[in-house]
């Protein structure tokens, strides 16, 4: 966490938007196709990047990825982010990375519905994105939208691409920049161990 660079310089990233459908197969198969079909829908005028790990061969991506070829492959999810006016994000570290980065973006999870019930119901789990933890945690505020389930659609997705307040966005990173600027990793792991 400490080191990542938090820069993003915005005539460079005007029309990037980055797709990042997780990288356990379970999250990729649910939200790849929803993601093709929100690139389309966003047309042509975007620069659409789709995250894939760096450890994936050719043939895991052509299973897993269908439509990849309508995206331009970044296997580094930093520099995606970097270059990014937007994105969609699964979950994971990446939700932190982004929110870090300064790049608005919406996280969209579909967990297997045993494991969201025991999250939600017997957990009491309430989010999922780091950044909304740690922010909630210190100031009870939530940088970005969390759709979750069902709530996950294309429409859905294109709502929030076009209402998120990317002023507002910018103004809650760099709360959470600020929070978590000493000794950032004592801080998250001080944040999760006491939830």
């Amino acid at each position: 966490l400490d080191e990542i660079k938090v820069h993003r310089l915005e005539e460079e990233s005007k029309g990037c938007i980055t797709f990042m459908p997780g990288s356990r197969k379970s999250e990729i198969t649910k939200l790849m196709p929803i993601f093709l079909e929100l690139r389309r829908r966003l047309g042509n005028d975007i620069r659409p990047l789709l995250v894939i790990p760096a450890s994936f061969d050719r043939n895991k991506i052509a299973k897993l990825y269908r439509g990849n070829r309508e995206f331009e492959i970044v296997r580094d999810a930093h520099e995606a982010l970097s270059r990014s006016e937007f994105a969609f994000i699964c979950s994971g570290t990446a939700t932190l990375e982004a929110a870090l980065i300064g790049t608005p973006f919406t996280l969209a999870y579909i967990a297997k519905k045993i494991d969201f019930f025991i999250g939600t119901k017997l957990l009491g789990i309430t989010q999922v994105g780091l950044a909304n933890i740690i922010l909630t945690n210190h100031n009870n505020t939530k940088l970005h939208k969390e759709l979750l389930q069902e709530e996950v659609s294309v429409e859905s997705l294109l709502k929030e691409y076009h209402t998120t307040d990317k002023t507002i966005f910018a103004k809650k990173a760099k709360e959470l920049r600020t929070y978590l600027s000493h000794g950032s990793s004592q801080n998250v792991a001080k944040i999760i161990m006491d939830d």
